[in-house]
């Protein structure tokens, strides 16, 4: 896959509980890695791809196993995220002492909510250190 071009990776996983994050996280890590984003930017979104995937599956499943898809693209010099989940609908956004929406707000470049058909979907994008 070219280092510049195209979409890094896509991953869809059921989490029964946060214990598989740390791993998701890592292996999304050295994806971004191979796609060619520096190594801050990968610490950076990897950090605040966990925490907003712990959010969703203790706020958006409280009673049961939470689906998650996650899709990762690297694109002129942006990483963009988009987790998809089927959790109780729930805009961080609006909620203005959540302290995950604070992070995205200080880390990515631009984010946005939206909730359609039973989907949540949370997308972000980050501008790689080496292109600011």
């Amino acid at each position: 896959m070219s280092r510049t071009h195209g979409q890094c990776f896509d991953v869809s996983l059921k989490l029964a509980s946060t214990g598989g994050v740390s791993h998701l996280v890592e292996a999304a890590g050295r994806r971004m890695n191979a796609c060619g984003v520096c190594d801050t930017t990968v610490d950076s979104v990897g950090s605040l791809m966990g925490e907003v995937i712990v959010d969703i599956l203790m706020n958006g499943y409280p009673d049961r196993q939470g689906y998650l898809a996650l899709s990762c693209a690297y694109q002129k010099g942006t990483v963009a995220l988009r987790i998809t989940d089927h959790g109780i609908p729930r805009n961080i956004f609006e909620e203005t002492d959540n302290p995950v929406a604070g992070i995205i707000r200080a880390e990515m470049d631009e984010s946005s909510y939206t909730s359609a058909a039973g989907e949540n979907i949370l997308q972000m994008t980050k501008t790689d250190v080496r292109n600011r």
